[in-house]
């Protein structure tokens, strides 16, 4: 449990303390994202992340039994940013592929009709000499 004193002394500035309230929360933060994202390295970013967090709104942690919850939302929103931006992801890739295979489709239909054409001229070019 995050003792409100160590907050206040945080919201006052003193890094010392701040750096304590890292040490504490971030196992929590991180197993958290972990559990969530299955990625180590995405989930030491949400942590990351989740620190800033703490450290910028800080100021509206009234108290310490509040405190634990509030980490837990701040993790979990962060955790379906990430989510969400790696099914845009997936989402923009798959798109790209079918752009990609509709072009390739249109330029061999435009190589079948240029080859059938260039046939055509070929075969009247034929006749008129006959």
């Amino acid at each position: 449990m995050i003792d409100i004193k160590i907050i206040e002394e945080c919201r006052g500035g003193n890094f010392n303390n701040f750096r304590k309230l890292v040490e504490l929360t971030s196992p929590y933060a991180f197993s958290l994202a972990f559990r969530m994202l299955g990625d180590e390295e995405l989930a030491k970013d949400v942590t990351q992340e989740t620190m800033i967090t703490i450290w910028q709104k800080l100021n509206k942690i009234k108290s310490a039994e509040v405190y634990r919850s509030w980490i837990y939302k701040v993790v979990i929103n962060k955790c379906y940013d990430h989510l969400r931006n790696r099914k845009r992801k997936e989402i923009l890739k798959y798109l790209e592929h079918e752009i990609d295979m509709l072009i390739l489709d249109e330029i061999q239909t435009v190589d079948n009709h240029e080859t059938q054409i260039s046939q055509a001229i070929h075969k009247i070019r034929a006749k008129k000499k006959i």
